[in-house]
């Protein structure tokens, strides 16, 4: 039943992946990609602090990412606009050739992280390559 039911899902799916333009067939699946790294920066359980002391945690925070960024390990780093109850506050990207425990390396040194203030979450993301293009960050 179950291999039934995947041949009548993939009949269904077939012929997005391909079309006819001009006589000529064209795939419309990417045949390459690229791969980066998001980290995905959540709330942490250790949130609460005066002011001052989260002040300085969250200049380290930024110090640490906009190192990063300086030495080209990291492509981009940014928050998200959400409110306070939102689980994901902010989001790293790295290049995908970079190993995975470097990633979780780097992310995982963060101060905010360190703190408990913010947990990382870490996920490959393949786009079609040369899709997207990164500007050295202007800080």
């Amino acid at each position: 039943m179950k291999r039934l039911l995947m041949l009548s899902l993939f009949s269904l799916v077939l012929p997005v992946w391909s079309q006819t333009e001009q006589g000529k067939e064209t795939s419309v699946v990417p045949r390459e990609f690229d791969t980066y790294w998001m980290v995905f920066l959540n709330k942490g359980k250790n949130r609460e602090r005066p002011k001052e002391e989260a002040d300085k945690l969250q200049i380290a925070h930024l110090t640490h990412l906009k190192r990063q960024i300086d030495e080209g390990k990291m492509l981009v780093a940014g928050p998200f606009e959400v409110d306070a109850a939102y689980k994901h506050r902010g989001i790293l990207l790295y290049p995908g050739d970079t190993p995975l425990e470097t990633v979780q390396q780097l992310a995982g040194n963060d101060p905010a992280v360190l703190a408990g203030s913010l947990e990382v979450e870490i996920i490959k993301w393949w786009t079609p390559k040369g899709s997207v293009k990164f500007q050295k960050a202007g800080y």
